[in-house]
């Protein structure tokens, strides 16, 4: 078993194929679409996580670099948009996505926190990792759209999230 880590520049064709045939077992996207999102939606700096078995990608998760700012703040901090969690169907149950959690959080903690938009059903899950639910009254994402339940992994900064506070994120 290994753990890989790599930005989108780095990863081989091979690798691509892959992660998008993972993701089609949860996503069911055509590979074109696939290959669109992946070209419009990762960025140079995103960091890329798999968790190889025998040279085959079993497990995934992309962390997002983007900006935020508090109160309409001029000044632009980086925090990671936690985004695409999956372990092949095959392997499941075998803690496997623990291991990808534990490296996702160890970076996650160099920045100022992560964010994540999940299922209800989803929220049990990353609590267990620390993910604290939050009031989407004080968020206001930038570009995109969701129903959603919000979700962040707060750094030590715990004033980050005061009630007062507005967060406005890029995702």
């Amino acid at each position: 078993m290994k753990l890989i880590i790599k930005k989108i520049n780095k990863i081989s064709l091979k690798e691509k194929n892959e992660i998008i045939n993972l993701k089609n077992q949860e996503w069911k996207y055509t590979y074109k679409k696939q290959n669109n999102w992946i070209k419009k939606n990762i960025k140079k700096n995103d960091i890329n996580i798999f968790l190889k078995i025998n040279k085959k990608i079993v497990g995934y998760n992309l962390l997002r670099l983007r900006k935020f700012q508090i109160n309409q703040s001029k000044i632009a901090k980086y925090y990671f948009y936690f985004d695409t969690l999956i372990i092949d169907k095959k392997f499941r149950n075998k803690n496997l996505s623990n291991i990808i959690m534990k490296k996702s959080i160890e970076i996650i903690s160099s920045k100022a926190f992560g964010f994540l938009v999940c299922k209800k059903d989803l929220i049990k899950f990353y609590k267990k990792y620390g993910w604290k639910q939050c009031d989407k009254t004080n968020f206001k994402i930038t570009n995109k759209k969701t129903k959603f339940n919000f979700l962040v992994l707060p750094k030590k900064e715990r004033g980050l999230f005061k009630k007062k506070n507005k967060v406005t994120l890029e995702v």
